[in-house]
């Protein structure tokens, strides 16, 4: 019993991830070698607004999985028309999404689905094929023929990737079988394991397959299975290998009636010696005689087992006699068949010379919509990344709102990464310089600058002055010492001298002199603090007014009147009021008018990408 081969799956994410499982279920050995990816056309939106817009046709015909999973997983709404799937796979994805769709009663093919006989007139009919970029081609002019009018929708398209190098050389390791189901996948294979390509068994899913094999090199036929489920693979991998098949020998005719009965031995007649020629024979010649009999026993023997081979020689002369005239008879039939066929085979090459004719009209016709389609897909979407680059130069020039301007040109930039278009590098170049020029801006806080003007305005009613006049004069116990009691006159001290000591003590205790180290703060009445608070926060609220308008040389003004303004009449050594001169030496420094940046180069060189080639 031969063990079980191990299997290379080729298929993109996520259909090889559920085919390993499937096969490790079955007792197989696999290797995940992806050789595409799926990638989808479009978004989801505008995939389902493409769709949408076909409602009017006559048929939906979904050709894979992909084009299903292209148009998200939300339920289908809109109105739409008779809808028919490739196969069992394509058609549970779509109830999936709430769209009912028929299926060919066999095969999952293109083939199966033209011999349904729902398709077999097609008349009038327009038909919407949904499926993915390149494909095999042969629904759209087939249905054409038959009178339809054939639309494409491509939703996804097949990129080749190259596998990790260990799970390849792990894969070529030991001998297995190559499962292919696409010519992609199968040009992709050869350019990745090289020399060492064609060691694998190659099993592919269509007889198309199996001739492009052939066009790449491979030195013998691969095997061909039923279908391209998975299933098919198991079944074909459970099942006896073809090459352990041999034909049966040709069976030996039956024997003759004549050969089937044994021969009946010849009478062996003893030739009976004459009297006289017994009455001359000496004694001596017994023993020639005896001789003589024993050979022609010998003889008669020899000849009954020729008689016998020969019989067996006629019996197989007549079975192969009987094979020949079969032979001859399905030879005259098969001769007979060939001329039908010869017949109906210059009907059909006629009938295929007139199809030729209209396929050549029909396939000039559908590449030039298929040009003018794909080149409109691409159109909008640089339409759509053209809007974007004038909004971002609109919001920087016009309003000066830096941060609009790099969100525009981030989402110009992904958009231009989705196209993935060489020719469009250059933009994309662009857009990075611009958006680097962005991001150097020194920005100042707009929000935050408003927010804390705003906060001062309030807060300047509570700020402490440097002096004031007190509403009522305090009271305190009168501490100057007493006047000394005048001396006694004393005849001895003259009268001018007395005078004198008198009038300096008095003065010493009226005036005290001392060194004044700066000017003396001005006492404020009441009646003037709220009229200095006010003009405090007006002050404030014409600065910020001035930021708001970005009037750069009149906030700067402002700022340096508010400070003196602080200076003044506040006690800057007060927490309150020195935060407030802090703040406010803080922004003179900020500036208000920004320089923006040229960052017009994108939108030309996306306008110079658009305008159309000169013919």
């Amino acid at each position: 019993m031969n063990p079980r081969p191990a299997v290379i799956v080729t298929r993109p994410q996520p259909a090889a991830e559920g085919l390993v499982t499937r096969l490790q279920a079955a007792g197989f050995a696999a290797h995940r070698v992806s050789l595409l990816r799926i990638e989808s056309t479009l978004p989801v939106a505008d995939a389902r607004a493409a769709l949408a817009a076909e409602a009017g046709a006559d048929l939906w015909i979904f050709t894979s999985v992909h084009a299903v999973a292209a148009l998200g997983g939300e339920a289908w709404t809109t109105v739409k028309p008779e809808v028919a799937a490739i196969g069992a796979a394509t058609a549970a994805q779509l109830a999936g999404i709430g769209i009912d769709a028929w299926i060919p009663q066999h095969g999952s093919r293109s083939e199966d689905l033209l011999a349904d006989a729902r398709l077999a007139d097609l008349r009038g009919r327009e038909v919407v094929l949904v499926g993915g970029e390149g494909g095999r081609g042969v629904l759209g002019p087939a249905m054409e023929a038959r009178g339809a009018r054939v639309s494409v929708l491509a939703f996804y398209r097949r990129r080749p990737v190259v596998p990790d190098p260990d799970a390849l050389a792990e894969a070529l390791a030991a001998p297995a079988v190559l499962h292919l189901t696409s010519a992609e996948a199968m040009t992709q294979w050869c350019a990745v394991a090289g020399d060492r390509a064609f060691e694998p068994d190659w099993w592919v899913v269509s007889p198309r397959l199996a001739e492009h094999a052939r066009t790449l090199g491979l030195p013998r036929a691969p095997r061909v299975l039923a279908g391209p489920h998975d299933d098919d693979l198991v079944r074909a991998l459970d099942a006896p290998s073809e090459d352990a098949m041999t034909e049966p020998e040709t069976p030996t005719a039956p024997p003759s009636d004549a050969a089937a009965k044994p021969a009946a031995p010849a009478p062996a007649a003893t030739p009976k010696p004459s009297a006289a020629r017994e009455r001359r024979a000496p004694r001596g010649s017994i023993g020639w005689a005896v001789l003589a009999l024993l050979l022609l026993a010998a003889l008669l023997v020899g000849g009954a087992w020729g008689y016998r081979l020969l019989q067996a020689q006629a019996a197989q002369i007549t079975a192969l006699d009987r094979a020949l005239a079969a032979t001859t008879a399905l030879s005259a039939g098969l001769r007979d068949d060939q001329i039908d066929l010869t017949q109906n085979l210059r009907r059909a090459n006629e009938q295929i010379a007139l199809f030729d004719e209209r396929l050549g009209r029909y396939d000039d016709t559908l590449g030039a919509l298929n040009e003018q389609v794909s080149a409109g897909q691409e159109r909008v979407q640089l339409a759509a990344v053209e809007h974007l680059l004038m909004i971002a130069n609109d919001r920087l020039q016009l309003a000066g709102d830096v941060a609009a301007a790099q969100t525009a040109l981030q989402l110009a930039d992904a958009r231009l990464a989705r196209l993935a278009d060489p020719r469009l590098f250059g933009v994309r170049e662009a857009i990075a310089r611009e958006q680097a020029a962005l991001a150097a801006l020194a920005v100042p806080d707009r929000a935050g600058i408003a927010l804390k003007l705003a906060g001062w305005v309030e807060q300047a009613p509570s700020l402490p002055l440097k002096a004031r006049v007190p509403a009522e004069r305090p009271t305190s116990p009168d501490t100057s010492p007493a006047l000394p009691a005048a001396p006694a006159a004393d005849p001895m001290i003259p009268w001018y001298q007395r005078v004198w000591s008198r009038v300096s003590d008095v003065a010493a205790q009226m005036f005290v002199v001392r060194k004044d180290p700066g000017q003396a703060a001005r006492l404020l009445p009441a009646e003037e603090e709220a009229l200095i608070h006010g003009l405090l926060r007006l002050q404030l609220e014409n600065a910020r007014a001035a930021f708001l308008r970005e009037d750069e040389a009149s906030f700067q003004s402002l700022l340096a009147a508010l400070r003196g303004w602080l200076a003044q009449y506040y006690a800057l050594e007060q927490p309150a009021v020195a935060a407030l001169d802090t703040g406010l030496r803080a922004l003179q420094g900020v500036p208000l008018a920004l320089t923006p940046p040229d960052i017009s180069d994108s939108l030309l060189r996306l306008r110079a990408q658009m305008e159309p080639a000169p013919r």
